[in-house]
């Protein structure tokens, strides 16, 4: 009788077979922990665009009662100044107390403005992890950036149904608007293609 002149193959995985399935796994893993980077970025800045906008409502609040658009008290992280409040005593609690709007008796973000004698302002909510800047006045210009997102979302008032953004990847994580906000001017649209401080694309550009 005729034996089988192979040899004997014991059960289990020869050595190149476990590397290729570690390897497909770790392939796999790479995939997913981006497309999780990216879906958090994505919220992140869709965080800060929805700041913009509630900004730009505030505006028309501010400039309904004083006359003239508001501003920001302070740049980067620093937006609890006040007329009648001291400053915060340190970045630490101002950060803090971005997440409730100022009133007339503690901290807080807002927007004020001084126009004909008159000074007026109103309380914005921003969470700690978001910054924002306006340039009040007879016009305005405001942005928004959270501290995680790598884009930071504008609005001009001489365009008001233009919003605009301008990227970076190198802003996650890093403190402050970091994009460049032009000056609000007459009559003019102050934000397309203006400098921004994007990456490739430097200018700002309009967005959906």
């Amino acid at each position: 009788m005729l034996q089988n002149s192979r040899p004997n193959r014991k059960n289990g995985f020869t050595l190149i077979e476990i590397m290729i399935v570690i390897a497909v796994i770790a392939i796999l893993a790479a995939i997913a922990s981006l497309q999780f980077l990216n879906y958090n970025r994505r919220s992140y800045n869709a965080a800060a665009k929805s700041i913009v906008h509630i900004l730009r409502a505030d505006e028309g609040n501010i400039k309904a009662e004083l006359g003239a658009y508001g501003w920001t008290e302070g740049v980067a992280l620093r937006l609890t100044e006040n007329i009648s409040i001291p400053p915060a005593s340190s970045d630490s609690y101002t950060v803090k107390m971005l997440r409730i709007p100022a009133t007339h008796d503690h901290k807080g973000a807002r927007l004020a403005g001084q126009h004909l004698g008159k000074q007026y302002a109103i309380g914005i909510s921003l969470g700690d992890n978001m910054t924002a800047d306006a340039r009040g006045g007879e016009h305005f210009t405001i942005c928004a950036r959270h501290y995680k997102g790598d884009t930071a979302y504008g609005f001009d008032s001489d365009v008001a149904s233009l919003l605009f953004s301008v990227s970076n990847p190198s802003w996650p994580n890093t403190p402050g608007i970091r994009a460049t906000l032009p000056v609000s001017n007459s009559g003019a649209d102050d934000l397309s293609n203006a400098e921004g401080g994007g990456l490739p694309t430097t200018q700002w550009k309009p967005t959906q």
